[in-house]
């Protein structure tokens, strides 16, 4: 008897685990959303291609999502000077959201492309909430830098929360690529490790 309910709980968990991972993929709707929320006032039109993949273009840019908990979505901004966060694609007559300094750590959470310009939405993060900068030596090079805010916050501090995400007063915008370091051989190697 005990052996069936077992067999009962495990196929429940098993059911639930497929429904759950089948809710969690990208549709059409669900990054068209997420890409409106990057760029409120762009013209976005998100299609699932031939062989099931999500494509995404927004006022002539295509868009690739990256996911802010794999390693290698990572960056540091590396101009000179801060760089102003902008919730238009090309940076252009939209709203300021912040300026970030010299050596932000942040996350690259989508790339646009058109033609030869290139782009990043990025989100900036205290090292301290990243899972993937346990035991890396390249994270503890970056110490929490000042966000220069330029636009409204939420008043919740930077957060990680139980589904994977990074909420709360994250700053995040779009920056020219030339402005970001992307850490594109991961965090832990990077690191010495």
């Amino acid at each position: 008897m005990k052996s069936v309910m077992q067999t009962g709980l495990l196929a429940l968990c098993l059911l639930a685990s497929g429904a759950h991972a089948a809710a969690a993929k990208e549709t059409a709707e669900s990054a068209r959303a997420r890409l409106a929320g990057m760029a409120p006032s762009a013209n976005i039109q998100c299609t699932t291609g031939s062989h099931g993949f999500v494509e995404c273009t927004a006022d002539g840019f295509d868009i690739a999502f990256s996911d802010c908990n794999a390693d290698t979505s990572y960056g540091s901004i590396m101009a000179d000077k801060s760089v102003t966060l902008s919730d238009a694609i090309d940076g252009k007559g939209k709203k300021a959201i912040a300026a970030l300094p010299h050596d932000q750590f942040v996350c690259i959470a989508a790339t646009a492309t058109k033609n030869d310009i290139q782009r990043y939405y990025v989100k900036a993060l205290p090292t301290d909430i990243v899972d993937s900068c346990k035991g890396s030596d390249l994270c503890k090079s970056y110490n929490a830098q000042p966000v220069q805010w330029l636009g409204p916050r939420t008043g919740k501090a930077c957060q990680h929360d139980s589904h994977g995400n990074y909420i709360g007063d994250c700053a995040s915008g779009w920056v020219d690529k030339d402005d970001v370091e992307a850490f594109s051989m991961g965090l832990k190697t990077i690191g010495g490790e």
